[in-house]
């Protein structure tokens, strides 16, 4: 996990939902994305991913 940088393990996280991926694995994608700080805001079906300590945003996504 540690070789993937931020963007990068969003949207694994991102796919890792839309394929139904191992409940495991989404839950081990979710630790890293807490561990890093970074928290996910569903709004009006977008979801924006920004990191915690400086509100930075990393990517914004617009839900079907």
């Amino acid at each position: 996990m540690n070789n993937l940088d931020d963007r990068l393990l969003v949207h694994a996280y991102l796919k890792a939902k839309e394929l139904n991926l191992e409940s495991e694995f989404i839950s081990l994608l979710e630790k890293e994305l807490n561990k890093r700080g970074l928290i996910v805001s569903d709004d009006l079906n977008q979801l924006v991913f920004f990191h915690k300590s400086n509100n930075k945003k990393l990517v914004k996504l617009r839900m079907k």
